[in-house]
């Protein structure tokens, strides 16, 4: 199993990447919960209403390129 941690974690929001033989998994933690998501898109929706910030859409370029 491979873990890679978002370098652009801050203080409200954790993200990392896991990748095993069932594929990747991304563990976003936000807003005191945290969730697995599968594809980018999953990402961006986690964060309702901020989505369309800059460091999120940066995250989910980092997702992006995560995947094979």
């Amino acid at each position: 199993m491979i873990f890679k941690k978002y370098p652009g974690n801050g203080r409200g929001t954790y993200a990392e990447m896991l990748k095993d033989h069932n594929g990747v998994v991304f563990v976003i933690a936000y807003k005191g919960s945290a969730r697995f998501c599968r594809t980018p898109d999953e990402v961006r929706k986690v964060f309702g209403v901020a989505r369309n910030q800059e460091s999120v859409k940066d995250l989910v370029a980092w997702c992006k390129e995560c995947l094979p």
